[in-house]
C-alpha cells in the first residue's frame, strides 16, 4: 500500500531528481529547509511528527475512499469528501463509498469528547474516551445517546517500558543496558495492583512476550511470566548485582558510582498511558529507585524518542498476532522501537542522513536478529517465518529489552444506531489496522 502514498504526478515536483525549474521556488514559498524537507512535508512524513502527510495536505492526490478537503492545521475540524475516483464497488455495482462526507473534530480535552459520545454526538469511535472507568457510564446513556457498544481484541501488552539502551549519557547508558537493573525495576512493579486499578481486574501479569492465544506457535511460558513477581528483595538483590549498593539521605540508592541517580519515565495521556505510568512511578520509589513522572503530549513524546532524548519511554510493549509485521519489542526493527533509537537507525538508514539519530552500529546477538527479520522477510513459507521469529524471540527473551506489565483485557468502541455495516468485534490493533479492514466504505447512516 505504501507506493500509492506516493503519486508520481504529484509528488515529483518536490523531488530534485525531478523538477530542476522550480523547486528552490517551492521551498521558499513553502518555508522549508530544503527539498528534502519539502518532500517530507508534503508527501513522505516528517520523523517525530505522528500526523501523517495525507492528513496535512489536502493537495495531495488519493486512491483512498475520501479526499480531505480541510487538512489537520486549517481548522477545529478535519473534513474529508467522497472521492469520486475510488476504485471500489458494492456487490450490486454501486459506487463506493456509501458515506459523501466525513468529520473529523480536533479536540484538545478529553472529557469534552467523552460529553461529545454520551450526547450522541459522535457516530463510530474506539479511541481516547473508551476507559474501562469510563464504560459504565456510557453504558447508562446509551438509549438516551442512541449507541451501542461494538468489541475490539487487542491482544498483546498493556504496557511497556522502555530504557533507553543507547542513552546520549555515557552512564545512564551503563545503568540502563545493565540487564540486572532491569530485572530489579521489573520487580518493582506490582502487577496485579495496576491490573486492579486501572483494569478492573481484567488481565494478568505478563511480560514483554508474545500472548497467550494470538500465535500458540510462538508463544513461551517461561517468557511470559519471567521477572513479573513482585518481590523488592529480590529487586534489591538484582540492584546489587548491577552496582547499586547504597543509598543517600533520600533513600533512594546511588549508582554503581556512588553518585546520586535518577531517570525520568515519560508518558502521554493518550490511551491511559500516563495513569499506568503514575502508579509505576510510585511503586519504583517505594522501592528505592529515583524514578520521575513526565507527561507531555504525543507529539512531543515522539519528537524526544526520535531524537534519541529520552530515558523512559512508555508505549505498548506487543506480543499479539501483529509480530511479523511490527517485531518492535523484540528487537531494534524501526523508530517505534523505543529503546535503542541509534542501533534502529543503523539498520533503516545507515548513513543517518535526515534522521534524528545518528547511527551506532549494534552488538553482534543485536545484528543477528536483524539478519534473522530479514530472512523473513524474504521468504514466503509460514513454517520458516515461525522458525526464524522463534529464534528473534528466544534472543529477545535472553536479552530483556523492554519490561511489559500486564495482558490486554478487550476493548471497546461505540457506534450509533442508525449507522450500519460496524461489525460486531474487530481486532484492535495499529497494525490492523483498525477499522479499515472493515471496510468503512460500506459503512451506510440511515434516518433512524
Amino acid at each position: 500500500w505504501l507506493p500509492t502514498r506516493f503519486p508520481k504526478h504529484y509528488c515529483a515536483q518536490f523531488h530534485a531528481k525531478y523538477n530542476e525549474e522550480n523547486l528552490d521556488e517551492l521551498v521558499a514559498a513553502e518555508g522549508a529547509n530544503d527539498w528534502v524537507n519539502l518532500m517530507q512535508t508534503k508527501c513522505a512524513g516528517v520523523e517525530g511528527e505522528p500526523i501523517p502527510p495525507n492528513f496535512r495536505n489536502a493537495d495531495m492526490p488519493t486512491l483512498y475512499p475520501w479526499k480531505f478537503t480541510t487538512a489537520y492545521g486549517e481548522g477545529t475540524q478535519v473534513v474529508a469528501e467522497r472521492n469520486p475516483y475510488y476504485w471500489k464497488v458494492d456487490t450490486e455495482g454501486r459506487q463506493l463509498p456509501y458515506i459523501d462526507r466525513v468529520v473529523l473534530e480536533i479536540l484538545e480535552d478529553r472529557e469534552v469528547l467523552l460529553l461529545k459520545v454520551l450526547n450522541g454526538e459522535v457516530d463510530m469511535m474506539s479511541r481516547h474516551f473508551n476507559t474501562n472507568d469510563n464504560k459504565a457510564v456510557l453504558a447508562d446513556n446509551m438509549d438516551a445517546g442512541e449507541f451501542g457498544f461494538f468489541e475490539t481484541l487487542e491482544g498483546g501488552n498493556t504496557t511497556g517500558l522502555h530504557f533507553n539502551l543507547t542513552h546520549k549519557d555515557p552512564r545512564m547508558r551503563e545503568i540502563f543496558q545493565n540487564k540486572d537493573f532491569r530485572i530489579a525495576v521489573s520487580h518493582c512493579i506490582d502487577r496485579q495492583e495496576i491490573i486492579d486499578l486501572i483494569y478492573v481486574g481484567q488481565g494478568e501479569p505478563m511480560q514483554s512476550a508474545m500472548d497467550r492465544t494470538s500465535i500458540p506457535e510462538l508463544f513461551d511460558e517461561e517468557m511470559y511470566s519471567m521477572y513479573t513477581e513482585f518481590d523488592q528483595d529480590l529487586a534489591h538483590e538484582h540492584l546489587a548485582a548491577a552496582g547499586m549498593t547504597e543509598q543517600g539521605d533520600n533513600g533512594f540508592f546511588l549508582g554503581p558510582d556512588g553518585e546520586p541517580f535518577s531517570f525520568v519515565i515519560q508518558a502521554t495521556d493518550s490511551f491511559g498511558f500516563s495513569d499506568r505510568a503514575e502508579v509505576i512511578v510510585q511503586q519504583l520509589q517505594a522501592c528505592g529507585l529515583d524514578a520521575q513522572l513526565s507527561v507531555v503530549d504525543r507529539s512531543l513524546l515522539y519528537q524526544r524518542k526520535d531524537a534519541n532524548e529520552h530515558d523512559v519511554h512508555v508505549w505498548g510493549a506487543g506480543g499479539s498476532s501483529s509480530v511479523f509485521l511490527d517485531p518492535r519489542h523484540f528487537f531494534p526493527y524501526s523508530q517505534e522501537s523505543a529503546f535503542a533509537q541509534a542501533w534502529v537507525t543503523w539498520y533503516e538508514n545507515p548513513s543517518g542522513d535526515g534522521s534524528l539519530t545518528q547511527p551506532e552500529e549494534p552488538p553482534a546477538i543485536v545484528k543477528q536478529q536483524m539478519e534473522l527479520y530479514d530472512q523473513i522477510k524474504a521468504t514466503g513459507d509460514y513454517a520458516t517465518q515461525i522458525e526464524l521469529m522463534q529464534q528473534i524471540i528466544e534472543i529477545a527473551k535472553d536479552q530483556f529489552y523492554v519490561i511489559g506489565v500486564s495482558s490486554t483485557p478487550p476493548g471497546y468502541g461505540i457506534v450509533k444506531n442508525n449507522f450500519h455495516n460496524v461489525p460486531s468485534s474487530m481486532p484492535g490493533s495499529w497494525q490492523y489496522p483498525t477499522p479499515a479492514p472493515t471496510n468503512p466504505e460500506q459503512y451506510w447512516i440511515s434516518s433512524q
